[in-house]
Order: C-alpha cells, then structure tokens, then sequence
C-alpha cells in the first residue's frame, strides 16, 4: 500500500472491511527503516552553519562536543562488520553506507552530525565511537570523508552481505552469530525501534 493510500484510509467516513485494517497491517509488517526514520538536516543547523561561515572562523579552532550540537565520530575498520545500521539510524544521514561490488564504504559528513549517539548505541560490534573534540573547519567546509572501508562478503546462514571481522573465526554476521531469538529486533521488525531506544538510555556516558 502506498503513503497517499495509507493516508487516505485515515479520513473521517473512511471504513474498513473486515480483515483490511491499514493501521494493523502497517504495525505487523514492519515498515522499512528508511520510511520510519526520515534523514533531515534540522532548519536551525542550516542556520548555524551559515553564521558560522560568515564568521570566518579560524581553520584550526577545535571545540568540545560535550556542550554544542557538533559531533565527530569514528569508525573502527578492523571491528566493523557493515551492517550499516549506524548510517540507516542516522537522523540527519551524517553517516553514509555504500557498497561496490566487493567492498563498502562507510563515509562521515561533520556539518549534519548533531552528536546524537545514536551510531554508537545501535552498532552491534562496539565499532563507532565518538571524539571529544571536534575540527570547526571540517564542520564549516561541509564535507564527507571516509571512516571505514572493507571487503565484503556474504555470511552462510542468512546470506546477509558483511564483512569479515579481522581475527574472527566465525564468519557469520552479527545476527546468526548472536542467535535470532537475541536480537530479532535489530531487524526491520515492529520492535525494531523499542530496542534501539533501550539501547540509548543507558549510555549517560554519551554527550547531551
């Protein structure tokens, strides 16, 4: 069912026969991440970038991401298994997920990351992690660099493309390796998000 036709069965005098519930359906199946979790850059950090060019701030200044709405994440090569779930969770698409043929790609753009946590809380290999500082100059020039790249490859249970872990006998994605019945919800499933809010709360560790 489409967006416009979801929509439409939501108006007054709108009724549905017996088994044709758009509501029950969308919740059941599971709509895909991309749908649930629209990347935007907010109005308001547009703005602040603009007042920070027109600044003319210094290329070397650096400031803390503990107390301003910059973030500088990192990515760890050797841990990450690209499942991408850190760049499909990313509210503003600071982090982005591209495969080639054999090989990814996982790619960070400064000026939309709003030092959120969420990257750090949905990676199931402990691989994203967050800087304490953070470079204004790579904030203002707008720009997206690599953080990870790697081959790929596909795991022999579920066929799912990843990338072997350096060291890991187990070539098995995160998912087979853990066992279904653990973290179902990492998939596009209803619960989905529910385990992805658990997983921020605990992290006091992560900047406000």
């Amino acid at each position: 069912m489409s967006r416009r036709a979801f929509l439409a069965r939501l108006r007054p005098g709108q009724s549905c026969a017996a088994g044709d519930n758009p509501i029950k359906d969308w919740l059941e199946r599971g709509v895909p991440v991309p749908a649930r979790l629209p990347q935007q850059v907010p109005a308001s950090r547009r703005h602040l970038l603009e007042v920070l060019r027109a600044m003319g701030i210094e290329k070397t200044a650096t400031v803390s991401t503990g107390r301003t709405p910059f973030g500088s994440v990192n990515a760890d090569s050797v841990c990450c298994s690209a499942c991408a779930l850190c760049a499909r969770f990313c509210p503003t698409g600071a982090l982005r997920f591209d495969d080639h043929a054999d090989e990814y790609t996982l790619s960070f753009q400064p000026a939309a990351c709003l030092n959120c946590g969420i990257c750090v809380a949905v990676c199931p290999e402990g691989a994203v992690s967050l800087d304490a500082t953070v470079h204004l100059a790579d904030v203002i020039q707008d720009v997206a660099s690599p953080l990870a790249t790697g081959k790929l490859t596909t795991c022999p249970d579920c066929g799912a493309v990843i990338s072997p872990l350096a060291g890991e006998s187990d070539s098995r994605c995160h998912i087979c390796r853990q066992g279904a019945g653990v973290v179902t919800s990492l998939r596009d499933g209803p619960g989905l998000m529910a385990d992805l809010l658990k997983r921020v709360a605990p992290h006091s560790d992560l900047p406000s």
